[in-house]
């Protein structure tokens, strides 16, 4: 249960600082018309990438330490792809939303 909040803390974060560095970004672009989504894709893209990457070595270090079936190990990891790739896409549009907000209302 703690590594799943972590991971949550982790998604969290890792939005804020992407909405913080791509603050004008976003006000122009979401201004201009574009979708949430079509601003944040990119970034998606390359966490899917990343998560898979760190799965798929989680499996590695798994079957080699504790000598876990393929079966067990995609049963045990295959959730969390889908589950971060959510959370992510989650995270990222409320940290967008609240940047282009704070822009829009001169707070930031």
């Amino acid at each position: 249960m703690l590594a799943v909040l972590a991971l949550v803390v982790a998604l969290v974060q890792a939005a804020q600082i992407w909405a913080g560095t791509n603050q004008r970004r976003i006000f122009t672009l979401h201004s201009s018309g574009r979708s949430y989504w079509s601003i944040q894709s990119h970034q998606a893209v390359v966490e899917g990438v990343f998560i898979l990457v760190v799965v798929m070595a989680a499996a590695g270090v798994s079957a080699a330490t504790y000598g876990t079936t393929p079966a067990q190990t995609v049963f045990v990891l295959g959730p969390i792809i889908p589950l971060y790739l959510v959370g992510s896409v989650a995270a990222h549009r409320v940290a967008a939303g609240t940047v282009f907000a704070a822009s829009l209302h001169r707070r930031a």
